[in-house]
């Protein structure tokens, strides 16, 4: 089944033949899908103005711009019905890298990704993965270090870019962090058919909307929405699940309310709330300047009904048990704090964290212990916890 040119390399076409003819698909060719990449740069008027390219652009053409190769560069992406500039998320967090100086690509793929039949839209994430490819290797070309790109996806935009990463394996794609990569449609247990943590050097993936759900409604609607949105299933070297990983406080965790505000024209985060707090948290440390900040510090687990239950709150001797959620460029570019061929070893890394229900979402872990001889004796202990900010 030949979709793309021999420049796009498109290897797992096949393994979605059933999902194919099950749902009716057509897959989207390249040339129709109208992607765009818009680049901000500090240079470009303090990263207000995007350069515009195309997937196929040339090397003659980013060298007219102002990309640079001794910058970092990060591409950002999207999900289903979205795009650049429809929610605050891409222009936050496009801001957020322009604070470290990074070139900032942002792929807006959204002509397919406005197919009003998702799993159109989630099998084309093949192919805008592919063109993605294809562009990173343009850079590639030019003298960048595969090592200092950064991929960004959420939902749909999870896949995607893992999709990208896979064809980079000597050397790989330095980092790709999946927010709440997209369930519906990536449910097998196959690798290759979805963001997996081999995808990059270093995968991390923040999980707020993951689980399955229950519909009561048509075998179709059934099929339709057979994953809570997100992907409960483990997909990096390290895997965050704030409250749980399946609802975020402060949110609606009612399927129909999702769906019924999906294609209502209401307030940007009661669209998808749960689904959306992952494009947010990471970048919470950038409202939270000061050295005695909260930090949104996650604890390793083996379930969240441990973790809530305080069963995990050492971080560890060498303080590997504990990891901040947000991008936190310091942390995670420190090749003292991370070990992805460890990861892969004690896999899977799933860390968990309790969170506010509202920015700056972060909230400081108390963990009280209390030892007691083996002779029982009926009394009550108060605690008080106070906080002195001076």
């Amino acid at each position: 089944m030949t979709l793309l040119s021999d420049d796009l390399k498109f290897e797992s076409v096949v393994n979605y033949l059933t999902f194919n003819q099950l749902f009716f698909i057509c897959p989207t060719n390249p040339e129709d899908m109208n992607a765009k990449l818009l680049l901000f740069t500090r240079d470009s008027n303090n990263g207000h103005i995007s350069e515009i390219l195309v997937y196929n652009t040339t090397v003659e053409d980013i060298a007219k711009t102002n990309f640079s190769i001794n910058r970092k560069t990060v591409v950002i992406t999207h999900g289903w019905t979205d795009y650049y500039g429809k929610d605050l998320w891409m222009p936050n967090m496009k801001d957020y890298f322009l604070d470290y100086d990074y070139n900032v690509v942002v792929l807006d793929w959204e002509t397919p990704a406005s197919d009003s039949n998702y799993f159109n839209a989630a099998f084309n994430c093949q192919i805008v993965g592919a063109m993605l490819s294809y562009f990173v290797r343009t850079l590639v070309s030019m003298g960048v270090n595969v090592a200092d790109i950064h991929l960004v996806g959420h939902s749909l935009g999870a896949h995607i870019v893992g999709f990208c990463g896979k064809n980079f394996t000597n050397p790989k794609i330095g980092r790709i962090s999946g927010l709440d990569p997209a369930g519906p449609g990536f449910w097998r247990n196959d690798s290759r058919t979805r963001l997996a943590p081999t995808d990059a050097s270093l995968v991390v993936v923040t999980h707020t909307s993951g689980g399955l759900i229950k519909w009561d409604g048509s075998l179709a609607d059934v099929l339709q929405m057979s994953g809570y949105v997100g992907n409960v299933e483990p997909l990096g070297h390290y895997d965050f699940r704030p409250n749980g990983g399946t609802g975020q406080p402060g949110c609606n965790r009612s399927v129909t309310t999702f769906i019924t505000n999906r294609f209502k024209a209401k307030a940007n985060e009661s669209r998808n709330c749960n689904h959306n707090r992952a494009t947010v948290l990471p970048i919470a440390d950038r409202e939270l300047k000061e050295a005695e900040s909260c930090q949104l510090i996650a604890y390793e687990c083996d379930s969240y009904d441990n973790f809530y239950s305080g069963k995990c709150g050492d971080c560890g001797t060498d303080g590997q048990r504990c990891r901040p959620l947000e991008f936190n460029l310091e942390y995670w570019l420190n090749d003292d704090n991370v070990n992805p061929v460890n990861a892969l070893k004690t896999f899977p890394n799933n860390y968990y964290l309790l969170t506010a229900n509202k920015q700056p979402f972060c909230l400081f872990h108390y963990q009280i212990v209390i030892y007691v001889k083996e002779n029982s004796i009926l009394g009550k202990v108060a605690v008080k916890l106070g906080h002195n900010k001076t």
